[in-house]
């Protein structure tokens, strides 16, 4: 008789409060140590994750899905991500009276906000400011790129305001990809929701036929780079960057899911 899965909900996975409570914990018991914050906070997040991967990998040897597997994997690198967030703005660099300028929204973009992660993928984050950044944006953005890279993870980063992910995503196809799917994981919901609203009014709306176009002249490109028609319909890691986000893209675009953002009213 074939052994039974184990739950596949994510609360049966990494109990996210738990994880806050042992970060806590690491910074209350090494008051005024930074470094030793540091290291106890690393060592909650590294088991948090292992167990998370752990029980990916073993879900997927007893006859899990691909697909259930890889959002498992990114369920449990949110979850990963969302607490060293709040570690860092609560018990590093926490600002008691914070400014306006001083707010943050961290979104997942690319492969990423799509909700599903191959094992060990990159992950691509987005940190979104109001204004200009602030020695404070500034410090929290840099505790947790080294931490994530600490931690393992090949991070695709960028820090923008919501004007400059508007103008970069008119001029340039790869950031407006990245952010067509974007997905707020944690900070400002208002920055993210406001980031959303814009690229949606002022970037995409009506332009999906172009978009479409564009991309499949992209892949097209891609493919003659890469060896000719033997790649047309294969997505492959070794073709270049973006190969993987670009045929989710394509699929997606297949079964009409995408194109409500360009051509809703």
């Amino acid at each position: 008789m074939p052994r039974r899965l184990r739950p596949t909900g994510l609360e049966h996975v990494v109990d996210g409060r738990r994880l806050r409570a042992q970060l806590s914990a690491a910074a209350l018991a090494a008051q005024g140590d930074e470094a030793a914050q540091r290291r106890g906070a690393l060592e909650a997040l590294k088991a948090a994750l292992f167990r998370g991967r752990m029980i990916a990998k073993e879900r997927l040897e007893n006859g899990a899905g691909g697909v259930d597997t890889a959002r498992l994997l990114c369920g449990v690198t949110d979850e990963v991500v969302q607490a060293l967030y709040d570690f860092t703005t609560v018990h590093v660099f926490r600002a008691r009276n914070p400014t306006s300028g001083e707010r943050i929204a961290l979104m997942a973009v690319g492969g990423y906000g799509r909700g599903a992660l191959a094992p060990f993928s990159d992950i691509d984050l987005l940190f979104v400011r109001p204004y200009k950044e602030t020695a404070h944006t500034e410090s929290v953005i840099e505790y947790m790129l080294y931490a994530l890279w600490d931690l393992g993870f090949k991070v695709g980063h960028a820090s923008r305001t919501v004007n400059e992910c508007i103008k970069l995503a008119r001029d340039d196809m790869t950031i407006r990809t990245s952010i067509l799917e974007a997905r707020h994981l944690t900070g400002d919901a208002r920055l993210a929701a406001d980031l959303r609203r814009r690229y949606r009014d002022e970037v995409v709306k009506g332009t999906g036929a172009a978009f479409v176009a564009a991309k499949l002249k992209e892949r097209d490109q891609r493919h003659a780079k890469a060896g000719g028609r033997e790649f047309a319909g294969k997505c492959r890691a070794d073709t270049g960057a973006g190969a993987d986000d670009q045929c989710g893209f394509i699929g997606q675009v297949g079964h009409g899911g995408s194109l409500r953002w360009f051509d809703s009213p």
